[in-house]
Formats: structure tokens, sequence, C-alpha cells
């Protein structure tokens, strides 16, 4: 485990920062020690599918975590890494809004709009509410026409 310490030592006036690397707790000697500061070093990897790995570069000798290819401590294991797992967002398609008007077919001079953005369709008469699908005959004949729905 890598541990961040902020050590002033006996005799001094200035804080020293160090990284250290224990197999568990960290034990400081504090013989020559007047205060510490001392937290958990980890690194937060943000990656959506691959799981982070540490890598020793045998070009250069320095420790990475791809694969970002972060340079990190060259004592780091795979307990110092947490991985934030995110989910890709989708690329955006430019939404078509567009709207059809259909005559009532019992009443006529009554019109009911058809609203189709992107996929989405919507129409504002009551044959929505009574089919049991939860689509009216004005919804499927756009999507028909739209390409949305198979005839």
């Amino acid at each position: 485990m890598l541990w961040k310490c902020k050590i002033k030592y006996i005799g001094s006036e200035e804080w020293v920062e160090e990284i250290r690397v224990s197999d568990g707790s960290l034990h400081l000697d504090t013989k020559n020690i007047q205060s510490s500061i001392t937290t958990r070093l980890t690194y937060k990897i943000k990656t959506s599918l691959i799981p982070p790995t540490i890598l020793k570069s045998i070009q250069d000798g320095k420790t990475y975590v791809v694969p970002m290819w972060l340079e990190v401590h060259p004592e780091t294991t795979q307990n110092d890494l947490i991985w934030e797992r995110f989910k890709p967002k989708p690329k955006e398609q430019p939404v078509e809004k567009k709207t059809f008007q259909f005559e009532s077919s019992s009443d006529k001079g009554i019109f009911y709009v058809v609203k189709v953005n992107g996929t989405k369709v919507m129409c504002n008469c009551p044959g929505v509410w009574r089919s049991k699908d939860r689509e009216c005959k004005h919804m499927k004949q756009v999507k028909q026409e739209l390409g949305l729905q198979k005839a």
C-alpha cells in the first residue's frame, strides 16, 4: 500500500512530503518526527470497459496504469487503484421534429395532431387511450410512413 506523508522532523521548521510503502497499515518511527500527516495514496481511474492494469515499461523503466498511460509510483499495486467505471454517453443524433394533422373520421372539422420527436410518436386523439398498445391509427400510419414501424 502507498501512503502519502507530510512529516515535520525534530529540529526542522519545514514539512517534507514523502511516499511510503507498507504491506498494511503504516508504522512510522517517531523518534525523529515532531508531527506527521498521513493519508492513503490511491489513483482513481475512470474507464468504461477495460479495467486498469499496471505496466512497467522496458523502455524508460517507469510504471504506468493502462489503458490511459498514467505514470504512477514504481511500487504501485492493484490495491492502490480505484476503478471508477462509467457508461460512455451514446452519440446524440440530431432529432428531427415533425407534426402531422388528421381530421376526425367521426366528427368533421375536428383535427388531431401527431407529433414526432426522433423515434417518439404522440397523438392527442382519444383512440390512444382506447387501444391496448396505446397507439392510435394515426400514430401507426405516421410510423409506417416514416419507416419506424413495419407494415
